[in-house]
């Protein structure tokens, strides 16, 4: 799709920054494009492991895979991060 190309172009010039990779695996999870959303938001963790934006996101795609103590972590690293990213602890306690 044309969005997934646009985030894909600037993933590429902008390599080192954590926001536009999120923005790719948010865009690629609403897609249900698990694997690659994995991948972004793996990337974005790997830029700023404080995002925690980015830890939510890999907790819900984890969700979607069936990777569930890996999502719970995910989960909980971005509630502790964010504690008013209220949405983790609810999908936590699900």
């Amino acid at each position: 799709s044309g969005a997934i190309s646009v985030l894909k172009k600037a993933r590429e010039q902008n390599p080192r920054s954590a926001r536009v990779a999120n923005n790719l695996g948010t865009y690629l999870f609403m897609k249900d494009n698990y694997v690659d959303a994995l991948s972004a938001f793996h990337q974005a963790i790997r830029i700023d492991r404080n995002m925690a934006s980015a830890h939510y996101g890999m907790g819900l795609t984890l969700m979607k895979t069936h990777k569930y103590v890996q999502a719970v972590r995910e989960l909980k690293t971005a509630a502790a991060l964010n504690p008013s990213l209220h949405d983790a602890q609810v999908k936590i306690e699900e």
